[in-house]
């Protein structure tokens, strides 16, 4: 009989154990969430600001290379 209370109280030990690492897992997870999505809006904006960047350069060269067009064709020379 007393095996058996021992038994019962480790098994109670045990749960009380498992219920508690649970707990810290569930904490840990939510805490893992967060800084996730932090780190993807991060990354997001900073993809948005590269290919923002990208594109104003995109625009520039190609203006460069219209004006520099024109002008060998004579566009902007007085007559």
């Amino acid at each position: 009989m007393a095996a058996n209370v021992a038994s019962i109280m480790e098994r109670g030990e045990r749960l009380d154990s498992i219920e508690r690492r649970t707990d810290e897992l569930q904490a840990s997870s939510a805490n893992f969430k967060m800084t996730a999505h932090r780190v993807q809006r991060k990354m997001c904006m900073m993809n948005a600001k590269w290919t923002v960047i990208s594109v104003l350069f995109g625009i520039v060269v190609a203006a460069v290379v219209i004006l520099l067009i024109l002008h060998a064709c004579g566009v902007f020379d007085k007559k």
